[in-house]
């Protein structure tokens, strides 16, 4: 063991040094992978079939795809617009779909994360990122 060391209100080892920035990091990182993993358990294990507005999101971004007209003027294009682009790139089908909102919703954990630790700290960030990571109406499609 290496010599002890006083920094930052934290006493460690000098020896023990790496362990640190995972010190630091694992309570913001641990929100995020909880919820990727919990939302990625319900999709694989809870796919279902396309109802109601995810027929008719689905639908529009499959006529974006292919060059079609969007068609329905009082439907916001945005989500079918960015559906379109990820149908481009890695195919039509409505997995795909379901995989960005799963990645959309771990992203907005972290984003939720950012913006409340420059609002209100670092314990309410951990916290409300914990909140969002285990909300049932966010994990959930």
């Amino acid at each position: 063991m290496g010599k002890t060391v006083f920094r930052s209100s934290v006493f460690y080892s000098s020896g023990m040094g790496w362990l640190t920035p995972w010190r630091r990091w694992l309570p913001v990182l641990a929100p995020i992978l909880v919820g990727g993993l919990l939302r990625a358990i319900w999709l694989r294990y809870h796919f279902h079939e396309l109802v109601s507005d995810e027929i008719a999101y689905h639908t529009l971004a499959v006529n974006l795809a292919e060059g079609q007209p969007y068609g329905l003027p009082f439907w916001p294009p945005g989500w079918p617009a960015l559906l379109a682009l990820v149908y481009a790139l890695f195919g039509v089908d409505a997995g795909v779909g379901l995989r960005l909102n799963l990645a959309l919703s771990v992203l907005t954990i972290a984003l939720t994360g950012g913006l409340t630790l420059q609002l209100f700290g670092r314990r309410t960030a951990i916290a409300s990122m914990w909140l969002l990571a285990l909300m049932p109406s966010h994990i959930l499609p």
